[in-house]
């Protein structure tokens, strides 16, 4: 089987007994040989009956495969999935999300005979499971360029699950995801995006983000917001590596841009949360003391395609007045 596999599904599962049995169904209603994929569900330590009902489908299935680990962590779990796989590319599904039904197998093989190191396509934020539908495929000519130039010149997303990325480009780059830390996905797109030599689009709608309350980012304990702040920080100073990286190398001005407010959304949306869960007048202005050690604040606005409303410019002009701003963390 292995070397027919042209794609690995991983799928990092972590108590998902509600969700992962609509995940796998649609994962297997593709019109794909069962030969040419596979989908490698990584049980992260599931302390519900989540492994039970992959294992009920892995009778039916071959090419599903279960590994069991202790918990580690999505990042862990997906990592797992990577050194695993066998298929001339990967494909990140979170066990809590699904993907249109039959949409998968012209993007790949648009994918594959072009050589690609990514292929993106497009997702979409949904509230329920009713959207299987895929909407729309492109049919048009493939256009490649490098990771840089695609960066920016789109809107991209932070997230996994919205590409195609080659095993044999991840191994070659030896590219991970950074276990242990929020913000994850998108310092591991960033460090795709500078080593990607070829990258194209797709526009096709695959991808169901499904926007649930009990998500890990909506998590509000004081112990977890310290610990996503750390993170922020941690992925504020990674990007802001890149970005030193980029400028020394004179990348394109757009690409700059693009980065440069990639990185200060992780400042504005960190500053949303210390504000919204009062942590302190002191502690707010350790962080800011941080953040000027890195030059990073304070900081211009994101880019307008991304984030160019009148709300989000006033809160903006706010959060860089370092005394209002810690104020508000203690009011």
């Amino acid at each position: 089987m292995d070397n027919n596999v042209k794609l690995s599904i991983v799928v990092p599962m972590y108590n998902s007994e509600k969700y992962i049995v609509n995940c796998l169904y649609s994962l297997l209603n593709q019109e794909i040989p069962n030969e040419n994929y596979e989908i490698i569900v990584v049980n992260d330590g599931s302390t519900d009956n989540g492994e039970k009902l992959v294992k009920k489908y892995k009778e039916k299935h071959s090419n599903i495969k279960i590994i069991t680990v202790k918990n580690g962590g999505q990042s862990y779990a997906r990592n797992i999935g990577m050194d695993n796989a066998v298929g001339e590319y990967i494909f990140f599904v979170d066990s809590d999300d699904y993907i249109s039904y039959n949409s998968i197998s012209k993007v790949l093989d648009k994918t594959i005979k072009n050589n690609l190191d990514m292929m993106f396509f497009d997702l979409k934020r949904v509230e329920d499971n009713s959207k299987v539908k895929c909407d729309y495929n492109d049919d048009n000519e493939v256009k490649i360029v490098d990771g840089i130039k695609y960066f920016a010149d789109n809107n991209v997303n932070n997230g996994p699950w919205h590409f195609f990325i080659s095993r044999r480009f991840i191994k070659k780059n030896n590219l991970r995801f950074i276990e242990g830390r929020f913000c994850e996905d998108g310092m591991f797109l960033i460090a795709c995006i500078f080593e990607a030599k070829s990258v194209s689009k797709c526009n096709t709608d695959i991808y169901r983000y499904v926007v649930r309350q009990n998500s890990t980012t909506t998590k509000k304990s004081r112990e977890h917001l310290i610990k996503m702040i750390d993170d922020f920080m941690y992925a504020i100073n990674y990007i802001n590596d890149f970005y030193k990286t980029a400028v020394k190398n004179n990348y394109p001005e757009e690409f700059l841009c693009r980065l440069k407010s990639r990185r200060n959304s992780y400042i504005f949306f960190m500053q949303i949360r210390m504000i919204k869960h009062k942590v302190g007048f002191k502690y707010a202005s350790e962080v800011i003391r941080r953040l000027e050690e890195s030059n990073c604040y304070k900081y211009k606005r994101m880019k307008k395609s991304e984030y160019g409303d009148l709300k989000t410019t006033i809160i903006w002009l706010i959060l860089n007045n370092k005394l209002l701003f810690c104020s508000l963390c203690w009011f």
